[in-house]
């Protein structure tokens, strides 16, 4: 069996940011899993829709990582798409980079791993300071293929980073 190809993107404190292809269904399922825990994944992020994880396979997705000792978050958007919640969007990501920040080996997926994992990964990446230019040219690099899937993907966290992800100033009387 072919090993699944985790993408390490960065370090984020004693955390780890990686993206990667979905897992693959069917009897490897377990066998994936089991690789993702040796390699010390303990956050899984699914970006699948339901209707798009139970046709690949995956709607118990979430219970297998469990059962391996892995933490599941999931936080659907359309293949090819954007986040249907801005607010939501902004709060899951800020979720993400906290907990990554805290320790977490979180491994970012989509169908591919490029589109919204790629947009997923850039907007954490701006918590840390790297512009949404900088921060696909890393992962582009990383993934060894342009990042994200769509030219909309990439104008939607440019043109919103800042309501999305500058931290507030805080004014002093």
């Amino acid at each position: 069996m072919m090993k699944p190809q985790i993408y390490r993107i960065k370090d984020i404190g004693p955390g780890l940011l990686s993206v990667m292809a979905k897992p693959v269904a069917g009897e490897w399922l377990d066998e994936d899993f089991r690789f993702y825990k040796d390699s010390g994944i303990s956050l899984i992020v699914s970006l699948l829709e339901d209707m798009e994880a139970f046709e690949l396979g995956l709607q118990g997705e979430k219970e297998i990582a469990e059962r391996h000792g892995i933490a599941f978050l999931s936080f659907p958007v359309a293949d090819r798409g954007l986040p249907e919640s801005f607010f939501g969007f902004k709060a899951f990501v800020s979720s993400l980079h906290h907990q990554i920040k805290g320790g977490a080996h979180a491994a970012v997926h989509c169908r591919a791993g490029i589109g919204r994992s790629g947009l997923t990964a850039a907007a954490v990446l701006l918590h840390e300071g790297f512009t949404p230019e900088d921060a696909f040219a890393l992962i582009s690099e990383v993934r060894r293929c342009p990042v994200p899937d769509t030219d909309e993907q990439r104008r939607w966290l440019i043109e919103n980073r800042r309501d999305l992800f500058e931290r507030e100033k805080i004014s002093k009387f």
